[in-house]
């Protein structure tokens, strides 16, 4: 009877035990999917802000040479300016 009892608690505690990792396995495919759905919004977000860096590095870069071509032409006319009025 000992030996019945230990082989129905045997068989139990394997279903048991089965159990218990089925469940551990569901738990951390459901945390995988979690994580995998959390990248997938991250990336989303990343193309969106490299987008926007994009746009507002060719604004900069469009400034930028504005300014270089205005300091320029002022630093032409002050050295015409500066250029006549030793020459006279």
């Amino acid at each position: 009877m000992a030996a019945d009892k230990a082989t129905v608690w045997s068989r139990d505690g394997g279903v048991a035990r089965k159990q218990e990792v089925d469940r551990r396995c569901r738990k951390s495919q459901e945390s995988i999917e979690a994580n995998v759905e959390s990248a997938d919004v991250h990336v989303q977000s990343a193309t969106q802000q490299l987008s926007r860096a994009a746009a507002y590095q060719r604004s900069s870069r469009k400034k930028m040479c504005i300014l270089v071509i205005v300091l320029l032409v002022v630093g032409v006319v002050v050295g015409l300016i500066i250029w006549a009025s030793v020459k006279h």
